[in-house]
């Protein structure tokens, strides 16, 4: 039990936090901001199994091998950023510790007991419908066959190329986590990743919040309970965001509309206030990555967002700015959603 938890803190936070730190640390605002960086390190992870998964199914590799491929990745980004950040430890940590102390207390506890009370029930309270017989079924298939999406989880049969899962095969996810924590696919997305997902959210909506107040502690943190009180009580429908961050958060299109979408927001903010704005532009571009992984919905609602925020961001500078400077900004920002568009044409080509 003490090797699992240690290892689930490696996996869930250090090596997150690590390969974060390696992106962040070409950033000038933000190159100590920890919360950035874990928000950032989760991306990788979800861009690395993306591209992986593909590979693996097309190529019919095994599971143990996309194991072993991705931990050797994580592992030499993880330790190219020690390398990298090793000198600016102190200064990290002195950032956090300013941060803590400039946060309002009292409504920094309020906001980690609504988000412990979010988290409690999903885990206390498990929440099953039919998606589980296929998430977490396809999981439980590839770990006995040592394939990954190869056979249906329902009939046995081979998967045909054209399956829309192909380019967003979200369950790798289940498969990596159950080999690596020696844990059943069900235990790992019922109860360990609402654990981590449900704070992991709030993060981004913490950072998110901190661009939309200035920086702003006192604002931030009431923007954070207006969302708690939002998620709680946003069950008047099944269809919602808010029920699927508190019933379905261990899905892809859950975290497609929960973390990646408010994080390309924020990063869009981020590029906007600040000077290095080429580094979040790479950023925006690993968000897209990332949310391909999650769902194919993200086709189109990840370049959705990002053009729409981006052309608004545009239209009210426009008396600011000459009109080729407008076109060269909105053509980036296509260029961050190339990781969706070329999924969106892998989905046209297999005729899915």
């Amino acid at each position: 039990m003490i090797e699992k938890a240690m290892m689930a803190i490696v996996l869930f936070f250090i090596l997150p936090e690590l390969m974060g730190l390696l992106l962040v640390h070409f950033t000038k605002k933000d190159k100590y901001n920890l919360g950035l960086a874990l928000i950032i390190g989760y991306l990788i992870e979800f861009g690395i199994l993306e591209i992986l998964s593909i590979i693996t199914i097309i190529k019919v590799y095994s599971v143990i091998s996309l194991v072993k491929k991705f931990m050797f990745i994580v592992g030499i980004l993880s330790g190219i950023s020690i390398i990298v950040n090793f000198r600016s430890i102190i200064d990290i940590f002195k950032e956090l510790w300013n941060s803590i102390k400039e946060t309002p207390k009292i409504l920094a506890i309020i906001v980690i007991f609504l988000i412990c009370f979010q988290v409690y029930f999903p885990v206390k309270y498990m929440h099953t419908d039919e998606d589980d017989s296929h998430y977490v079924g396809s999981s439980v298939t590839d770990l006995e066959t040592n394939t990954l999406y190869r056979y249906s989880s329902t009939t046995g049969v081979i998967h045909t190329p054209n399956n829309k899962y192909i380019f967003s095969y979200f369950m790798s996810l289940y498969s990596v986590l159950s080999i690596l924590l020696n844990t059943h696919p069900t235990i790992v997305a019922h109860l360990v990743l609402p654990v981590v997902f449900i704070p992991l959210v709030y993060l981004a909506y913490l950072e998110l919040g901190k661009e939309l107040f200035g920086n702003d502690n006192k604002k931030t943190m009431l923007f954070l309970i207006f969302m708690c009180v939002l998620n709680i009580f946003g069950n008047y429908s099944i269809r919602t965001n808010f029920t699927f961050f508190l019933f379905r958060i261990w899905q892809g299109k859950a975290m497609l509309a929960n973390f990646i979408l408010p994080v390309a927001i924020m990063l869009i903010l981020k590029a906007e206030n600040n000077e290095n704005k080429f580094m979040y532009y790479i950023l925006l571009c690993l968000t897209s990555l990332g949310g391909a992984y999650t769902s194919s919905m993200a086709v189109g609602f990840v370049p959705i967002t990002i053009m729409l925020l981006g052309f608004s961001i545009e239209l009210s500078k426009f008396k600011d700015k000459s009109i080729p400077k407008h076109i060269i900004n909105m053509i980036i920002y296509l260029l961050c959603c190339m990781p969706n568009l070329l999924a969106g044409l892998g989905y046209m080509l297999f005729k899915i």
